[in-house]
């Protein structure tokens, strides 16, 4: 069931092509979409080895110098807390 609030506030709804869901309507605008995604992890949470090109291309990209096994603690990902 989709959500109706953004209708009901005067959004429109749009379709843009998705790897997961299928392509079903190509974004005809000119105008990027910009999106930001916050990801937070435990402090004391380790990388695992890659298994595929994808997690190999992941680890050089987002977490750069990370070794396997390490906490990622980056510039990109950093760890905001720590207790004790």
């Amino acid at each position: 069931m989709r959500n109706p609030w953004p209708q009901a506030r005067g959004f429109r709804r749009a379709r843009a092509a998705c790897r997961d869901r299928g392509a079903e309507t190509p974004s005809r605008s000119a105008v990027p979409r910009r999106v930001a995604t916050v990801i937070y992890t435990d402090a004391g949470i380790t990388v695992s080895r890659p298994v595929n090109d994808n997690q190999r291309h992941d680890l050089r990209a987002w977490l750069p110098g990370v070794q396997v096994g390490a906490v990622p603690d980056t510039p990109l990902n950093p760890v905001l807390h720590r207790r004790g």
